[in-house]
């Protein structure tokens, strides 16, 4: 934690307690599964594995999705950093996406990088499946000088695009 706090802080006391309050249903913060899993993969590398990660602190917790958000930011992204920053409010788990959608997806030239990178039917799956998810969920801002509060407009194009984006940092 301390090597992110160099690379991606400083992390404001207010900034952290902001997101614990909007993160909060009532006294405990829910940490949902599909995001945990999201801003984890940006950062299994600082850790060494994929299990020390999970002995953070929910206060830590706060600061990797501040993290992810910036990272994201950073490498010009409009949507997602909003969406693995949010306030879940609906996941609707999916594995696969339509065929308009996977049409659409294998045009764009991320896509065949990614293809090419992997080499793996499974990878795929996985990449199809956080796509899915996210078009079907619903997500809320948080966003202390922004839409803060606001549903995210989920747009299908930008999503497959920036989760492949995504998928070449992890």
């Amino acid at each position: 934690m301390n090597l992110i706090e160099m690379l991606y802080g400083p992390f404001e006391e207010d900034e952290i307690k902001y997101y614990m309050k909007k993160l909060a249903d009532g006294p405990t913060i829910t940490v949902n599964s599909f995001q945990k899993d999201m801003v984890f993969s940006l950062f299994y590398r600082y850790f060494g594995d994929t299990n020390t990660v999970n002995l953070i602190t929910i206060r830590d917790y706060v600061k990797l999705i501040i993290a992810a958000r910036r990272i994201l930011e950073s490498a010009g992204m409009v949507l997602l950093p909003y969406i693995i920053s949010s306030k879940v409010l609906r996941i609707a788990t999916r594995k696969n996406i339509n065929k308009k959608e996977l049409t659409k997806l294998e045009l764009s030239p991320m896509y065949k990088y990614v293809e090419e990178k992997y080499k793996n039917e499974k990878v795929m799956k996985h990449i199809y499946s956080l796509i899915a998810t996210t078009l079907s969920s619903e997500f809320e801002y948080i966003d202390p000088e922004g839409e803060d509060g606001m549903k995210i407009q989920v747009v299908p194009e930008l999503v497959m695009e920036e989760i492949l984006m995504y998928i070449t940092m992890i």
